[in-house]
């Protein structure tokens, strides 16, 4: 995800919903939830300083998704009748996949970084949409798809003697979150979100779940207990908001207002962390960032 669990989440049966407030506010909501996956990247990598290995962050992240989720359904008596479970579990372990990568490219990577190749998925849908969904690229999108091609390498800057592993994990997690949305796309044809939801986060937490017996919790602090409950909520908060805004908006205007999450990536990096992103990264990033809003406008026309 990824924070992967956003953008189609999902339009399908929301399209023709009535907007109930002003579109600016959903706007402001995928603003906060910019901030909230910046908090948890940030986080995430005060964790790994702490000792706390990417898979242990990854379970919190989905346990405490499943617990919000299971406490919703309680609440609303919402019904669990999944149709497609073959493909929702597929869902669930490319969704976990691509987080528990989100956070090892976090570990060896900058976050400004980590987090800029993981929004490179929408590249990738599209890119495997006609091999896995059937649908065709005009010479438009592989236009797109070449110049983000460009931006990604500008991004990872190989010399073929020292490439960081931690942007080559962060490009792997695009990859796995572009399969993921694919799934969910195939998922979505007959469940509902909030089964979807549940068995992601449930997937997640159970293949995530042995993570947890390769942690020294002996070296854990008390402060180190608030960093992982706070990498994982702030993620979980992050990916609740932009599935509300999602209901409302169109994937053009949406996906404008999500790529503010690279730049809030960014100055967090630089003003937390003092990392200071090279102009490949910044001349990468705008061209990725372009490529995203253009095969967005593409969708949406």
């Amino acid at each position: 995800m990824n924070e992967a669990d956003s953008t189609i989440c999902l339009q399908d049966t929301h399209a023709n919903h009535i907007r109930k407030l002003p579109v600016w506010f959903y706007h402001i909501i995928i603003f906060l939830s910019a901030i909230f996956f910046t908090v948890s990247s940030i986080s995430a990598k005060f964790a790994a300083k702490a000792g706390v290995g990417p898979m242990m962050v990854t379970f919190c992240r989905f346990a405490i998704g499943l617990i919000l989720i299971s406490a919703y359904i309680l609440i609303t008596q919402s019904p669990l009748k999944p149709k497609r479970m073959k493909y929702m579990i597929l869902r669930g372990i490319f969704n976990m996949l691509a987080i528990g990568l989100f956070y090892w490219s976090v570990k060896y990577t900058t976050v400004t970084n980590a987090n800029l190749l993981n929004m490179t998925y929408p590249v990738f849908v599209a890119m495997l949409s006609p091999l896995l969904l059937g649908e065709h690229l005009k010479f438009r999108d592989w236009f797109v798809l070449a110049l983000a091609g460009v931006g990604i390498y500008l991004v990872i800057n190989p010399d073929f003697q020292r490439v960081n592993i931690g942007d080559l994990i962060g490009l792997a997690c695009g990859v796995a979150a572009g399969f993921a949305i694919i799934t969910l796309r195939l998922a979505r044809k007959e469940d509902t979100t909030t089964t979807v939801l549940f068995i992601m986060l449930l997937t997640g937490t159970v293949l995530s779940w042995p993570a947890i017996f390769s942690e020294e919790f002996s070296r854990y602090t008390s402060k180190t207990l608030w960093i992982l409950f706070l990498c994982g909520a702030s993620g979980v908060f992050g990916q609740f908001a932009i599935t509300l805004a999602f209901k409302h908006m169109t994937a053009f205007a949406g996906s404008i207002s999500g790529t503010s999450r690279i730049i809030l990536a960014g100055l967090g990096g630089f003003i937390m962390l003092g990392e200071v992103p090279g102009w490949n990264v910044v001349v990468g990033a705008i061209i990725i960032i372009t490529s995203i809003v253009l095969l967005a406008a593409d969708k949406n026309s």
